[in-house]
């Protein structure tokens, strides 16, 4: 162990390192602190020796200025790798007693390593450049530390493990992360203004509080059933990203893009969605009370048992969207033109469709002109009926009785049922007792037979 933490004298290197003097100076120390029992008993029998030799092998590192830029970055992210494995292995709360502390700047990044008060190394590296001339910082473990405030703005963030770390306030504005870990994270007030987080997993980090996503590219993300109050996305592009189970009514929502995102069993009230192409989106059990989704394209749209309750569509434009199942109530539909809408069971109250234009029929007709129809439809009928039934026995005034007495009866019944049926404050101007689609298939969901929309 004597040997354990000189340094190669013969060929007179020197650590390019902040903390060399504690390294010099304070060797038994060093020794002691990295031996001693309350901590290196703290990890399993087994696995003691390996614990020991990462953490001597951390206090001997030695920069190597023969190495390429690439190399060193490896050699470093190694180092790192080889610490966080040792503190994995303390059990207990003497694991907090290993800690690391990292500053970062365009010149290079710096990692000290402490147990305790003691620091047993301090190592650095230049941080090479990607392809596009970035700063890259790839396959990074940077797992289970303290990094508020850190600032990482305008770098590339690959394959970088922040399992664990607090990243309260960090700075992530212009970041390109690919691959981050953030699970059990702390990103309480973070800054991802203009970042690129695509395919980022959201859903095991810790807080997700007053996080900034202005204008950030958040596609096929998952934040699904987290709690995102004060959470800004205002110009952000969430297409095809994955926002089920959440609560919007303190969320800053004025994102960019959402096709084909996933709201299923979200809370959206009172948000203002006008203008936005929906195409592919599914809102399946969402609550879109009050909402604003004037002038909306809807293409391929699910809102399947939606609540829809004061929802505005007005000038709305789409084809193959499901309400099935949905509260329709109080929700206005005028001016738009729906293309294979399937209503299947929904139920209805309310609803304003004033020129609205569904499945090529226009449905915008008095009520009275229903009960117009529907009474000459059953005079013909029943007059045509009862000439050929009675023109053997009866006499030409007999058939005109029975045509006049028929007609005024069925047209007292037809209008009395249709006085019944239509609910004065319902539809407004539209009668929907009709066909609207026929069958139709949006890809991964069922397709429907031809229905009728009727109200309960």
């Amino acid at each position: 162990m004597e040997n354990v933490l000189q340094y190669y004298k013969e060929n007179q290197q020197q650590p390019n390192i902040a903390g060399s003097r504690n390294l010099t100076d304070n060797r038994d120390k060093i020794k002691n602190t990295i031996s001693t029992s309350e901590i290196i008993e703290c990890a399993s029998p087994e696995i003691r020796s390996s614990v020991l030799n990462d953490l001597y092998s951390i206090a001997n590192f030695l920069p190597d200025n023969n190495l390429k830029p690439n190399e060193s970055w490896k050699r470093f992210c190694h180092t790192c790798e080889r610490f966080y494995d040792a503190q994995k292995s303390i059990t207990g709360d003497k694991s907090e007693r290993l800690t690391r502390k990292v500053s970062i700047s365009d010149a290079g990044i710096t990692m000290t390593f402490k147990i305790g008060d003691v620091v047993i190394n301090t190592i650095s590296t230049a941080i090479p450049k990607d392809e596009s001339g970035q700063w890259c910082i790839e396959g990074l473990n940077l797992a289970g530390m303290d990094l508020t405030g850190i600032d990482l703005s305008k770098m590339v963030l690959r394959n970088v493990n922040f399992n664990g770390s607090i990243l309260r306030n960090a700075k992530f504005s212009g970041t390109i992360c690919e691959g981050v870990d953030f699970t059990d994270c702390d990103l309480r007030n973070a800054e991802f203004e203009n970042a690129s987080l695509e395919k980022i997993d959201f859903r095991k980090a810790r807080h997700l509080l007053n996080i900034n996503f202005t204008n950030a590219n958040l596609r096929n993300s998952n934040f699904s059933g987290k709690v995102l109050t004060g959470v800004n996305f205002t110009g952000s592009d969430l297409s095809n990203a994955y926002l089920a189970h959440i609560d919007f009514t303190k969320v800053i929502f004025f994102p960019s893009l959402i096709i084909g995102a996933v709201f299923d069993y979200s809370n959206l009230s009172e948000k203002n969605l006008s203008d936005k192409d929906l195409t592919n989106i599914s809102c399946m059990y969402t609550n879109f009370t009050n909402a604003n989704l004037t002038k909306c394209k809807l293409l391929n749209t699910n809102f399947s048992a939606a609540k829809l309750e004061n929802t505005n569509f007005t000038g709305t434009e789409g084809s193959n969207i499901l309400f099935n199942h949905a509260w329709l109530f109080n929700t206005i539909f005028i001016d738009t033109i729906f293309k294979n809408a399937c209503f299947f069971n929904a139920k209805v109250n309310n609803v304003s469709l004033k020129n609205a234009y569904l499945y090529n029929d226009n449905i915008n007709k008095k009520a009275n002109d229903s009960a117009e129809k529907q009474a000459s439809d059953s005079i013909e009928k029943q007059a045509s009926d009862s000439i050929e039934k009675q023109a053997s026995d009866s006499t030409d005034k007999q058939a005109s009785d029975s045509i006049e007495k028929q007609a005024n009866d069925s047209t007292d019944k037809q209008a009395k049922n249709s006085t019944e049926q239509q609910d004065s404050t319902s539809f407004n101007e539209a009668r929907l007792k009709k066909e609207v689609n026929s069958s139709f298939s949006i890809p991964g969901l069922t397709s429907y037979q031809p229905t009728y929309i009727v109200e309960e």
